[in-house]
């Protein structure tokens, strides 16, 4: 199932990303006792689902730990739920950063994930046009908003895209 989802991910974010390009992310140290505590963390029952005022490279360890929590996994559980409840019932944080986030390692891109080719472009929107069409029109916007970033730009190749979750060549 872990890869029925990585694979139908990464079709979507590599068409989202318009080549490959992102502005680097900083996760959470590895390892450190916060990172460790965001992989079990539920989002609480008033998470906030509005996009932080302040961008990624700008937040200090806890508070991207507490937009992980409260906006990025309520808000893209929501999304991929829409898109396939029953694909995605058990959406959590293993579902981007994988397994390795049992040992605290939240680093993204995320090289479990399929290995991303922008010469594949046209065979994915061939090939699966509607969880390509959903990539880019929910999961790039959205988790580039919900961590205080402009989504993938390929003129100024700058912004959140695909390669913020995918290593992308």
């Amino acid at each position: 199932m872990r890869k029925v989802i990585s694979l139908v991910m990464s079709i979507g974010m590599a068409i989202a990303c318009g080549g490959g390009e992102s502005t680097p992310q900083n996760p959470p140290p590895q390892g450190s006792a916060s990172a460790a505590a965001s992989a079990s963390a539920a989002p609480s029952s008033s998470a906030s689902t509005a996009p932080t005022a302040k961008s990624w490279d700008q937040m200090s360890h806890g508070e991207r730990l507490e937009t992980m929590k409260t906006v990025v996994l309520p808000k893209l559980s929501a999304d991929f739920q829409a898109f396939d409840a029953k694909r995605f019932e058990k959406f959590s944080c293993t579902t981007c950063h994988g397994e390795r986030i049992k040992q605290g390692n939240f680093t993204m891109p995320n090289p479990d994930l399929p290995k991303l080719s922008m010469a594949d472009f046209k065979k994915y929107m061939d090939t699966k046009p509607e969880i390509t069409k959903f990539m880019m029109s929910k999961v790039e916007p959205d988790t580039a908003a919900a961590i205080g970033e402009k989504p993938y730009d390929p003129q100024t190749k700058s912004g959140f895209g695909c390669a913020g979750c995918h290593v992308v060549n």
